[in-house]
């Protein structure tokens, strides 16, 4: 922690510009802490949740403890290790702080609204999840027809559960009402294994279902794998909004017996 702070001096604008934030809980590491670091201007607080909503910059632990690094580089067709060292850290550190601090000294109010859009965007997918609303539809008024899911994943999210809890709701006003729900998976893997995961995908929506209510013989499951994707492209968001299980409404078709039918139930059972 020392020599990232240490590196802040070959900025100065930069360091005068910051607030330097510890986050700590253990009293006895924040006593050792302040005794080491005593030259440097730092807050040291216990939750998370007491930073202000600033623009900010994070540097976990595990960032150091990842050292040594070990990378692998092949030079005249043999393979050699090589080790990035504390005593290479300082030098690295001088890099990344370069490049932040000139990222930051170059933002124009045009680039931030680029920026902002990208965060937009990077905010759909969380934790391999799709938070967005670009494909979705609706089954009812208020009532969401899809649900999403993380890679390779049949486990219902807590957004998933929401909406499913919406469609029982709409289901038990309207109990008429058949549907089938589909899985389906994004374009990575062999298609028995997708067609197998759709299932299980759609599986787990029906099984939320019924513990809302939902009897089992108003729902069917289909599993298209990923032979049909909602969004085309090769990236992670399109991948999300490809995992997902869909809710739609089936019919009952009533069809009347035939005349024949209807005289056989009429006539008498044989001794």
């Amino acid at each position: 922690m020392k020599i990232l702070i240490e590196s802040f001096q070959n900025f100065p604008s930069f360091q005068k510009s910051c607030n330097l934030i510890i986050h700590e809980k253990s009293p006895t590491l924040i006593r050792i802490q302040k005794k080491k670091l005593s030259k440097f201007k730092i807050i040291w607080i216990s939750k998370i949740n007491k930073l202000k909503k600033n623009p900010s910059i994070f540097v976990a632990n595990e960032f150091f403890d990842a050292m040594p690094i070990k990378q692998f580089q092949k030079y005249k067709n043999i393979w050699y290790e090589k080790f990035v060292k504390f005593e290479n850290f300082t030098k690295y550190l001088v890099i990344m702080f370069t490049a932040l601090f000139l990222a930051a000294c170059e933002t124009t109010p045009k680039d931030d609204a680029l920026s902002s859009a990208s965060s937009s965007a990077a905010v759909e997918v969380v934790d391999g999840v799709y938070v967005g609303s670009e494909t979705v539809e609706m089954l009812a008024v208020d009532v969401p027809d899809r649900v999403f899911f993380a890679y390779d994943s049949y486990s219902l999210t807590n957004a998933a559960q929401d909406t499913l809890a919406k469609q029982a709701k709409w289901l038990k006003g309207n109990g008429s009402v058949t549907i089938a729900i589909e899985g389906h998976a994004d374009e990575r893997g062999t298609r028995e294994y997708n067609l197998a995961l759709g299932d299980r995908r759609a599986n787990a929506a029906k099984d939320y279902l019924m513990t809302q209510g939902i009897s089992s013989s108003r729902i069917t499951t289909i599993s298209f794998g990923k032979e049909r994707p909602v969004n085309n492209a090769s990236n992670n968001k399109a991948w999300a909004q490809n995992r997902r299980s869909v809710t739609v409404r089936t019919c009952l078709l009533y069809t009347s017996p035939s005349p024949r039918d209807r005289q056989k139930s009429r006539m008498p059972s044989s001794a």
